[in-house]
């Protein structure tokens, strides 16, 4: 017959909880690219490209209910601080921060991208991060699209700038 234990008091480790965050975003950078290189061997550059976009935005889209509210109130300090508020790991993960929030737009920042460095790590080129980035760059243009903004990216870490930049605004 065993003994009952007395349960362990858990300790929330927040250290460890990001280096395990940090670790899930390769991971899931890794399986972008090698899902992406599977179908681009099978069925050929251009069509792998559009149906890896093609699922990525469909992420985006779930996530663009969360900035629903402030879109349709056209009320860009709130989408503003629902991006960065939204950021994994407190932004130490993205780095987010706001340039500027006006009437109907706002620009926002990210300093750092654990996608692109993991592609980085894992070897691929320039050109190659570079095209992943646009790829999962697909997730942002959903995500906000769906909650009817509009976004552009004016720098891309992953296309060699220090950081990115992206202007949402209002559509119409």
């Amino acid at each position: 017959m065993a003994t009952e234990q007395p349960e362990k008091e858990r300790v929330f480790d927040v250290e460890r909880s990001k280096r395990e965050t940090r670790d899930a975003f390769a991971n899931r950078a890794m399986i972008y690219y090698y899902l992406f290189d599977e179908m681009r061997k099978h069925f050929g550059l251009e069509e792998a490209k559009h149906v890896f976009m093609l699922a990525i935005r469909r992420r985006g889209r779930d996530i663009g209910a969360k900035y629903a509210g402030a879109a349709s109130a056209r009320d860009f300090e709130a989408v503003a601080e629902t991006f960065v508020a939204g950021s994994p790991c407190e932004g130490e993960l993205f780095e987010p921060a706001v340039i500027e929030v006006g009437q109907d737009s706002c620009t926002l920042s990210m300093s750092a991208c654990p996608l692109v460095e993991a592609w980085r790590e894992m070897g691929l080129d320039d050109e190659e991060v570079a095209l992943m980035c646009t790829m999962a760059a697909e997730i942002d243009f959903a995500t906000f699209e769906s909650a009817g903004l509009e976004v552009r990216f004016d720098e891309k870490i992953g296309e060699g700038a220090r950081r990115c930049v992206l202007t949402i605004r209002d559509v119409g």
